[in-house]
């Protein structure tokens, strides 16, 4: 019959080879997840917003900054690859405004927000905005909450491109540390500006479209890694005490 110390050492063993086949599994999974589980664009599925109404609601409605109304080329939301898609520049918006693009009132009060929810978590890690080519947007920042309730900055007091009037115009894209968020607010603080003909300029906040880049919301590799050099640590506690 085995003595205690046999059956302590086979137990060890077993609970170290345990552990290195998870710190395995989880290191294939957190490389596959690195290279196999690029960002693809995500649209919203629905907007609202605070402090703007509609310059005219039945046809510069805030509807038609997610509906792909005016892009020259469309996109499926969590299928399109995000690079591919804006590969060149992306796609040009139309200049047309009616049932292309949102205006505000040229008498809304700034700062006010757009909110845009996605319908799901996803991890995200930025957007594009097709900035409206007579007025549009001069600053924003943008916020990323998953209950509509606590908000991060990820962005703030971003500018955009002044596009020429009647310019069919393509996306600016911003960027940052990936994080899992359902809702996506843009603080608009600063109107665009349009050239009046005579030398003056109206400020009027309006927009095109916007998309956002991200994936499933799933653990990031760094994290399982993470898991894994930790898992090791155990292995490692293990046959230090043995010893």
């Amino acid at each position: 019959m085995a003595d205690e110390s046999t059956i302590i050492n086979k137990g060890e063993k077993m609970i170290k080879k345990w552990i290195l086949c998870c710190c395995t599994l989880l290191c294939m999974f957190a490389l596959g997840l690195s290279g196999a589980n690029a960002s693809t664009v995500i649209g919203a599925t629905s907007v609202s917003s605070n402090g703007f109404t509609n310059f005219v609601p039945s046809l510069l409605n805030i509807d038609d900054t997610i509906n792909q109304n005016g892009l020259a080329s469309t996109y499926t939301s969590g299928v399109t690859d995000w690079n591919t898609y804006f590969a060149g520049g992306g796609p040009l918006h139309e200049t047309d405004a009616v049932g292309y693009e949102w205006f505000a009132n040229k008498t809304d009060v700034l700062p006010g927000s757009l909110t845009f929810d996605l319908g799901a978590d996803y991890w995200l890690d930025g957007l594009a905005l097709w900035n409206e080519d007579s007025h549009g947007i001069n600053k924003f920042t943008v916020s990323l909450s998953s209950d509509n309730t606590t908000w991060n900055d990820v962005g703030i007091d971003l500018g955009l491109t002044n596009w020429d009037f009647n310019q069919k115009y393509t996306a600016d894209q911003f960027n940052w540390v990936g994080q899992s968020a359902r809702y996506v607010r843009l603080t608009i603080t600063e109107a665009g500006l349009k050239k009046l003909a005579d030398g003056s300029f109206e400020a009027q906040v309006a927009l095109g479209e916007v998309a956002f880049s991200g994936r499933t919301a799933v653990p990031e590799p760094a994290t399982l890694l993470l898991m894994g050099i930790g898992l090791l640590g155990v292995v490692g506690r293990i046959t230090k005490k043995r010893k």
